[in-house]
């Protein structure tokens, strides 16, 4: 093969063949691969500049939109704290800030949970531990005979004050103490027997008079927490008592209806609180000086008194007195209740209780009313039980086998009236309900009106 003379191209270069082992190879001088080699070179600087002007601003918002708002997040999640998600750009970390925010919620409530349930052992307990021997002196009281009744029931009622507390320590801490363990109350029985409470508390202190001004104003109820209402007026009669000069004064508790609300008014004579540190009071509930008027208690007074769906007020003169005022919203009256008697002229009552006192406290009643009916007083159940006959029945009879509303039931007695100091209990609600028979409450035998029918 003869390659001499011959020649041939390739890229920018061309070979020539001028002898036998003889190869030249010549460069072409072309301007157009300069202009390409300058792009080239010009277009990587372009590329390079572009991409450490944009590496820059991309670490910048990275830092400002992403690492720092997740550093933020971070820092107040290992502290327990939510972050708020409005402050940040970019959707998907307000995403991850409301998913971590959900989560500490939940974590919180399973701990809260947690704490709850032991707490809730723990009342548990010590509620069971106090009513255990709680019920075992109450039904020693109720057996013995031989004390004055208003000793026996100054002791039924610290009882029933006791066992309350017990009821509502557990109460509060179970589950997430519903409703604050509201109930819809009757109101004059509580202010009764805390009043009755507070009169022996100071019954050595002769020129301290405490007293419960009856009034004609019905029976609301108010949906309270019996034992925290009781714990707000009992710190407003000491407060009052506490006021006093040398220990001498009175302390008038009341109430009266207005609309759809009842105000219960605790007033006092004491020293009274100026009208400047007055308006401060209201304005920031705290304690005072005993001297003063008001201690330990007021803001904790607002407060119960606030979950109550109420409102508490103070009006106050000094050297004159002060006067709290709690206004309640007054609820339906329950079914259960008996507003008042109806006694028709040629009715024959008969009433049954085992407490001979309790058929004085009728009688007198009936005698007040000149009822011209006939009336049997027995201590136990007769042996016939005519249903013509008007009856009103204690609930819990010493010697039958049977209890008051036990005994309406079986015999059918469609007038009847059941009359008890237990007539809080929902068990025994539920059945007068169930067969349409009234209960009047004991601490209103003497309140309740009594109405003669043609």
């Amino acid at each position: 093969l003869n390659l001499e003379g011959s020649s041939t191209s390739w890229g920018h270069y061309q070979v020539q063949f001028s002898g036998l082992n003889k190869l030249k190879i010549k460069l072409h001088h072309n301007k157009d691969i300069y202009y390409f080699i300058i792009f080239e070179i010009f277009f990587i600087v372009v590329v390079m500049v572009i991409f450490t002007i944009l590496n820059r601003t991309f670490r910048k918002v990275s830092e400002e939109y992403i690492y720092a708002p997740v550093k933020i997040m971070t820092e107040s999640f290992s502290k327990g704290k939510k972050t708020n998600p409005e402050k940040f750009n970019i959707f998907e970390i307000r995403f991850l800030a409301e998913a971590l925010n959900k989560f500490l919620d939940k974590s919180k409530h399973e701990e809260a949970l947690r704490q709850k349930a032991s707490l809730y052992e723990l009342s548990q307990k010590v509620a069971h531990d106090i009513r255990s021997p709680l019920s075992a002196l109450e039904m020693v009281v109720y057996d013995i005979q031989n004390i004055a009744s208003e000793q026996k029931e100054i002791v039924s009622l610290s009882i029933k004050r006791i066992s309350d507390i017990a009821n509502d320590l557990l109460n509060k801490n179970y589950s997430n103490y519903s409703d604050m363990g509201l109930k819809i109350q009757l109101l004059n029985p509580v202010l009764q027997s805390i009043v009755f409470e507070k009169k022996f508390q100071y019954k050595n202190h002769q020129n301290v008079r405490i007293e419960f001004a009856e009034t004609n104003q019905g029976f609301p109820f108010v949906e309270i927490n019996t034992s925290d209402f009781k714990s707000v007026l009992s710190n407003l009669i000491n407060n009052s008592v506490e006021s006093f000069v040398e220990t001498k004064g009175s302390v008038v508790i009341s109430f009266e209806v207005v609309a759809d609300m009842v105000k219960v008014l605790v007033k006092d004579n004491g020293k009274g609180i100026d009208k400047n540190e007055l308006n401060d009071l209201i304005t920031n509930p705290r304690s005072l000086n005993k001297a003063g008027g008001f201690g330990i208690g007021l803001r904790t007074a607002f407060e119960s008194v606030k979950k109550f769906s109420g409102d508490l007020s103070i009006h106050s003169e000094l050297r004159k007195g002060t006067t709290v005022e709690i206004s309640l919203p007054i609820k339906r009256t329950p079914e259960w209740f008996c507003e008042k008697i109806e006694v028709t002229s040629n009715s024959i009552i008969i009433v049954i209780d085992g407490d001979k006192q309790n058929h004085q406290l009728w009688e007198k009643r009936f005698k007040s009313l000149n009822l011209p009916n006939e009336r049997f007083f027995y201590s136990e159940a007769p042996n016939i039980m005519d249903k013509k006959f008007l009856y009103i029945i204690e609930l819990e009879l010493l010697d039958n086998s049977l209890n008051g509303l036990e005994l309406i039931v079986k015999n059918r007695l469609d007038m009847s009236y059941l009359v008890t100091q237990k007539f809080e209990d929902e068990a025994i609600q539920a059945k007068a309900m169930r067969e349409s028979i009234k209960i009047i409450p004991r601490t209103e035998l003497l309140n309740l009106p009594i109405e003669i029918m043609a």
